[in-house]
């Protein structure tokens, strides 16, 4: 599957998560630039940062009666890929792609690669998982 595909199916499976108690919502961040006609000014489109990731938006979570029991929305970044894809370490591009998701973690948002749409619940799980782990150590 082509990742323009895996990207549509992510985004769908991300609208249906409300059914298992993960209200996602995720937009597209097409990214790129280009010149006005006059060629005298570049345009650019998406975000600004560096490897900033294909799908960008947030998942409401409820925060545990430990918490104090109310839902916030978390920032959500996904870098899609193709449905063979395999991190390649020597990647520079993939690489810089990484960088921008950890900053996104390390900030208390949650953010991976996913090359299959199926995945996603899991991949979010995972990360709010790590995510209240590391807040119990602390605490």
């Amino acid at each position: 599957m082509s990742e323009a595909a895996v990207v549509k199916r992510v985004m769908m499976e991300a609208s249906h998560l409300i059914k298992s108690g993960l209200p996602t919502r995720l937009l597209r961040n097409n990214r790129g630039q280009f010149y006005t006609m006059d060629k005298k000014r570049i345009v650019r489109a998406g975000l600004e940062a560096d490897g900033s990731s294909d799908c960008i938006g947030m998942v409401t979570i409820t925060i545990t009666p430990e918490m104090v029991g109310m839902s916030i929305g978390v920032p959500l970044v996904a870098e899609v890929k193709d449905a063979q894809w395999k991190r390649n370490l020597n990647d520079e591009h993939e690489n810089t792609q990484e960088n921008f998701i950890n900053q996104v973690c390390r900030r208390g948002g949650i953010g991976f690669f996913i090359n299959n749409h199926e995945d996603l619940e899991k991949k979010i799980k995972e990360r709010l998982k790590i995510m209240v782990d590391s807040h119990l150590k602390r605490v």
